[in-house]
């Protein structure tokens, strides 16, 4: 881990020319007690070396924010703050943007006018001078990762879109506090108002700017009369001058627009469900809505979907409060008899599982391990008792290529470069449907889920909807004390295949829990378990006889 930090930060500085310190592994303070001095200096390559390869070499990377690095950064924490952000930014742009543990952080250009400020609005911090962000590949205190969605490397920091830059300053300019002359030392007994820099609206562009200021404004449920009185405000100090009964007409053309919109708030819901194949609720709309909603909306919403209840669109979640499953009446005929579908042949599983089941293409296998207990080696095993016979692709989250090797190269009996050369690893924690090979064995090292974990039954149909000839191992999470992975039942959906692993003092045990496909003639093996220890971190050897039913007492 320290060398892959160290690596980490050396790229930031020497690649991205970004000055970085470290950060306590965990949280968000910095180790230095004194790293102000970093915001009008960069790091040496000398300091970054002697940070992470000796004083501190587990610390995270921190970038300091700000004119130092021309960096500004936006932090989004909750999702209603992400949807709002992004009705600012234009479809087009792409801007380096990080996977947070709690939401993203979006890179852009230095820009003075933006505060450091933590709750800018709710759900949304800006990092700027006097701050700093922590950077991938950074962890927090519950070992969640920071991922680049887009990478540093492959886009280029663009200036914060002015139509996101006025709505950030407008909302500042409308929440200034009124700040006592005692706050200021002032010996007059008066009162100012905090303000920001003047708004600059570009020439040919100002109407637009106005009028979406004021959509904004009316999206997010403020009265009429608010929303004149802070539009004149900020007509009063931009330039050039925006004259007032401009200012009136572009206000009441976005009230007109609120109006059609509601009428088509039906409209809105049904396209949106039928983008749906899982369960569903008002929330889950509000979350993916395109608009800001407002109190009054969330009531209209909930009548909405009850109506498309009783109209037979929607039925409705007997054991959840407020959710509802989409009524689906399309069904795929089965081509059962000319399939190309078969059973795959000579596939081998961990202590000869293949002699209970049959394992057919576009099948899933989910083996749910909790911490520690042996899912890496597991799924390495597969990929070793199998890529002579079949085309291997090994997507792991959290191994780097220097962890692969030092596992990979203790494995018995293993050519190296033959190994290496019939399977490909991949570095990936998202989206694997998107990139698996539908006629290849896929192994998912794996499979991350810290919420929603009904969801997860959708994400598994995605990936076997993929497959064609090919199959799937999928990994997930398990607590130790619970009997099947994260998402419970929802889990045991689709797997034709269902395993759980376990580290019980002194051995691992391997437990199955579905088993569909029986061979001829094989016993039902669910309730199977195997014992057996992992050696130098790959090498597998039982410690019991065989498989079998677990003694009872």
């Amino acid at each position: 881990m320290a060398n892959k930090m160290l690596k980490a930060a050396l790229w930031y500085r020497n690649e991205q020319d970004l000055g970085v310190i470290p950060i306590i592994a965990g949280k968000k303070t910095p180790c230095l007690t004194q790293w102000k001095p970093y915001q009008e200096r960069k790091p040496s390559i000398e300091e970054i070396e002697q940070w992470w390869g000796r004083d501190y070499p587990n610390a995270n990377i921190g970038i300091v924010t700000g004119k130092i690095n021309n960096l500004t950064v936006i932090d989004l924490d909750k999702p209603e703050a992400k949807t709002e952000i992004e009705k600012h930014i234009p479809d087009s742009l792409l801007m380096p943007t990080v996977k947070t543990p709690k939401g993203q952080h979006l890179y852009f250009l230095y820009n003075p006018d933006i505060p450091n400020k933590a709750n800018l609005f709710p759900g949304c911090d800006a990092r700027n001078d006097g701050g700093y962000i922590i950077a991938p590949p950074s962890t927090n205190g519950a070992g969640h990762a920071y991922s680049f969605l887009v990478h540093l490397k492959n886009t280029a920091l663009s200036k914060i879109p002015e139509a996101l830059l006025i709505y950030i300053l407008s909302y500042l300019k409308t929440r200034a506090r009124v700040v006592p002359s005692t706050e200021r030392g002032d010996s007059n007994n008066k009162q100012q108002i905090a303000t920001v820099s003047n708004i600059i609206f570009k020439e040919g562009g100002r109407d637009e700017m106005m009028f979406h200021l004021a959509n904004s404004l009316i999206r997010g449920g403020m009265p009429t009369g608010e929303v004149q009185q802070y539009c004149m405000f900020i007509a009063g100090n931009c330039k050039p001058p925006f004259p007032e009964n401009e200012v009136l007409r572009k206000i009441e053309s976005a009230f007109q627009r609120r109006g059609r919109s509601d009428i088509t708030a039906t409209e809105s819901i049904r396209n949106w469900i039928a983008q749906q194949w899982s369960n569903i609720s008002a929330t889950m709309y509000q979350q993916d809505a395109t608009i800001s909603i407002t109190p009054q909306d969330k009531h209209k919403i909930r009548t909405i979907f009850a109506r498309l209840a009783k109209e037979g669109l929607l039925v409705r979640d007997e054991n959840r409060a407020g959710y509802y499953r989409v009524i689906d009446k399309e069904c795929l005929k089965l081509d059962w008899h000319n399939t190309s579908h078969h059973a795959i042949e000579d596939f081998r599983l961990p202590f000869g599982f293949e002699q209970f089941v049959e394992i057919y293409s576009s099948n899933l296998i989910v083996i749910a391990g909790s911490k520690d207990a042996g899912k890496t080696a597991l799924l390495l095993n597969i990929a070793r008792y199998n890529y002579k016979r079949h085309k291997i692709k090994y997507f792991s989250s959290e191994m780097d290529d220097s962890e692969l090797n030092v596992r990979i190269s203790k494995a018995d009996d293993l050519d190296l470069d033959e190994f290496d050369r019939l399977v490909t690893f991949y570095n990936r924690d998202r989206n694997f449907a998107d990139v698996l090979d539908p006629d290849a064995v896929n192994i998912i090292d794996y499979y991350e889920i810290t919420d929603a974990f009904w969801n997860i039954a959708g994400e598994f149909a995605k990936i076997r909807e993929k497959l064609n000839k090919g199959i799937a191992i999928i990994a997930i999470q398990k607590d130790r004390n619970m009997q099947l992975g994260r998402g419970a039942s929802f889990s045991l959906e689709k797997p034709r295949v269902y395993m759980t692993v376990d580290n019980i003092f002194p051995d691992n045990v391997l437990k199955i829990i579905s088993a569909k496909n029986r061979k001829e003639n094989a016993p039902n093996p669910v309730g199977f378990e195997r014992r057996f220890k992992i050696v130098q971190g790959i090498n597998l050897r039982a410690t019991d006889e065989g498989w079998n039913l677990p003694c009872v007492e």
